[in-house]
């Protein structure tokens, strides 16, 4: 946007063109395709192409946002690459230009996008050295980068923190794990001949011919996945896989698929229909992943019987796996989901002296603290237990 100086990244975009005189185009009205005007693609999507190309033209003003706290001048850049709880520091203010006689607790203000967000502060009057605040961030979802930019600015009136007092109350279900979720969606390869991806959205919400990758046979029949390991799996437990594929192939029989664990063992064999979407779904046993650090697990390529021909290509779109996971901390932090209900909730894994701190972050841009947790020692350090009692998937943060 040249009136704001401001860079944004589209999923999707749609150009008409509107050329002054026929002639001048003549070439490349010749390669273009007509858009249907009764498309398939514009009624899943609840539009009309009419109202994707308006025939009036915007200003600057029509569609320029403001820099995110720009009213009160906020100009303090906080990049923020990582999910969880921010500390920001009085040194940091006065390393980024603020002066320390200028940095009022009470008069702090943090702003993303287009809302303020809460924060807590240490005090409302002026920091000292051991002042700081804390703000709940996320990374920018992203194929291209994690970084996430905050924007902090002083001046009165300011969001903080709410509370919400959530001791454990007896006779709740106890929890002390939670399902974990790891998917692999990255984009690896870019394929535009694909059926289904001019454009229009599908139903998993892909917009055009991006995979993690291919399986080609002969040639690259194996495709390595990486995921974290089960360190902190549920003793006994198993491990739910789901994976989208894209089949292609010349032979006159379905496309075979197999998933293997790092040793190369067989955890599912599938028999694919030959140029038709499919998720593949299977169960196997937590350990069949990796007791320590990352896990790999491959898909595989299988040439079926009574093939004639010579080339076999499947793409994957992505592949997931859902394991039930100890509410332990991991680097003195843990961030996870929990299904609806009444329970209380126990988290261990943090050193010793430490007093963990509970954020309800289902809205990430509304986080509150949780009041009331016991800390209790646990396992040669100590844990939290508290209280949950959501009418609907909630998400927390403790640290």
């Amino acid at each position: 946007n040249p009136a704001t100086g401001e860079l944004r990244q589209w999923k999707e975009m749609r150009i008409r063109l509107e050329p002054a005189a026929k002639t001048a185009v003549t070439a490349l009205a010749m390669a273009m395709t007509p858009l249907p005007t009764n498309s398939a693609a514009f009624a899943e999507l609840g539009l009309s192409p009419e109202s994707l190309f308006p025939s009036t033209h915007g200003t600057p003003a029509d569609y320029a946002r403001r820099l995110p706290g720009a009213d009160i001048g906020a100009c303090i850049k906080i990049k923020v690459t990582g999910r969880g709880i921010h500390k920001v520091t009085q040194a940091a203010l006065v390393a980024a230009g603020v002066p320390a006689g200028e940095i009022i607790g009470s008069q702090v203000r943090l702003f993303h996008g287009d809302r303020e967000l809460p924060v807590k502060i240490s005090t409302d009057g002026l920091f000292a050295a051991s002042d700081y605040l804390l703000f709940f961030g996320i990374p920018f979802e992203s194929y291209h980068t994690a970084e996430n930019t905050y924007w902090l600015g002083f001046a009165p009136g300011g969001l903080r923190l709410a509370t919400l007092a959530a001791p454990p109350v007896v006779g709740r279900t106890e929890t002390t794990s939670y399902a974990r979720q790891v998917t692999v969606d990255d984009r690896r390869q870019y394929f535009a001949t694909l059926p289904s991806f001019y454009g229009i959205r599908t139903a998993d919400g892909i917009y055009d011919g991006w995979f993690v990758g291919t399986l080609r046979e002969p040639g690259q029949p194996t495709l390595d996945l990486v995921f974290p390991g089960a360190s902190q799996a549920l003793a006994g437990s198993n491990v739910q896989w789901e994976s989208l594929i894209w089949p292609t192939t010349e032979f006159a029989t379905n496309n075979g698929m197999r998933l293997l664990n790092s040793a190369n063992t067989a955890l599912a064999t599938w028999v694919v229909p030959k140029n038709t979407r499919s998720v593949l779904r299977t169960t196997f046993a937590a350990s069949n992943l990796a007791a320590t650090g990352n896990s790999t697990l491959k898909m595989q390529s299988v040439i079926q019987p009574g093939a004639t021909l010579a080339f076999d290509r499947s793409v994957l779109s992505y592949a997931r796996i859902t394991f039930a996971r100890n509410l332990t901390a991991d680097a003195g932090a843990l961030t996870f989901g929990l299904d609806a209900g009444a329970r209380n909730v126990t988290v261990s894994g943090f050193s010793p002296g430490v007093t963990p701190v509970v954020w309800n972050v289902t809205d990430p841009f509304a986080p509150f603290e949780i009041t009331g947790g016991v800390v209790a020692p646990s396992g040669g350090g100590v844990s939290i237990r508290f209280g949950s009692n959501s009418p609907a998937l909630s998400g927390w943060h403790v640290a």
